[in-house]
């Protein structure tokens, strides 16, 4: 997973980078936030982001982030 992309893509999703060095932290609109690694080791790694986000936009009352 590209670095640049992956910040990209959670900005055009509405998500605030907080912090970026060893990991990625962010933060969505309702507050909720996520953390992940900056340099992810597994090949499963952008699958495991997008449950992740989904997850973290149910628990924080969005909508979902199947999109």
């Amino acid at each position: 997973m590209n670095r640049r992309r992956t910040i990209r893509d959670m900005r055009r999703k509405g998500w605030t980078l907080l912090r970026g060095k060893r990991h990625l932290i962010f933060e969505g609109p309702d507050g909720t936030r996520i953390v992940m690694s900056a340099t992810p080791s597994d090949w499963r790694a952008q699958k495991k982001r997008e449950r992740d986000i989904r997850r973290a936009r149910r628990a924080g009352g969005g909508e979902d982030a199947s999109a």
